[in-house]
């Protein structure tokens, strides 16, 4: 029971402190060790931003040397800052990518210097690979075209098509038995 209420307090101060990293007037709620977590979860995004190509585990060490905390509770803030933030993976992708376009004009860049023109054709293919222009363009969603389709509703069950078990009635009166009581009678009503 008392793991059940610290988790709960634990989703309420999670929550507080999302809402304070996007609306600055919700900082005035928070209580001095809420102000704590929030600024070690900014710290350890910065830092994740600042090294996208760093492992969960990478970060886990630095969260633990730099900031001093348990190894389980590095775990946790890692995984809080994904939840809040969003996970970097997206950006460690995106870093690499722009990473490798760079690379490919600055050898395209070194081999027209030399005048090679087999180096400069190789980092040209590389560059249109990493760009993608060598693949056909996405075709856009003609969202003004489709048309959602029409729902009619319904009050009868019968069109859902579900079999009634053949007991069923027997079923309800001994639902009703157990949780209504024996001596409690119930009158069905017709609605008009």
């Amino acid at each position: 029971m008392i793991l059940k209420s610290y988790n709960m307090d634990e989703t309420t101060r999670f929550d507080k402190i999302q809402r304070s990293l996007y609306d600055e007037t919700a900082l005035n709620s928070l209580t001095p060790k809420e102000l704590e977590l929030r600024i070690r979860y900014k710290h350890i995004f910065t830092i994740w931003l600042d090294n996208p190509w760093w492992s969960d585990k990478e970060m886990v060490r630095y969260i633990r040397q730099e900031l001093g905390i348990q190894k389980t509770q590095a775990y946790e803030d890692l995984q809080k800052v994904k939840l809040i933030l969003g996970n970097v993976a997206n950006a460690n992708k995106e870093w690499h990518r722009y990473s490798v376009i760079e690379m490919a004009k600055e050898t395209y860049n070194l081999a027209k210097k030399r005048g090679d023109l087999k180096a400069m054709a190789m980092a040209l293919d590389k560059l249109g690979k990493y760009t993608r222009l060598d693949q056909k363009d996405v075709d856009e969603i003609p969202w003004d075209q489709l048309i959602p389709p029409e729902f009619e509703t319904t009050n009868d069950v019968g069109v859902l098509k579900i079999i009634r078990p053949a007991d069923f009635d027997k079923k309800v009166k001994a639902a009703k038995k157990r949780y209504l009581g024996a001596d409690l009678e119930i009158e069905e009503a017709e609605y008009e």
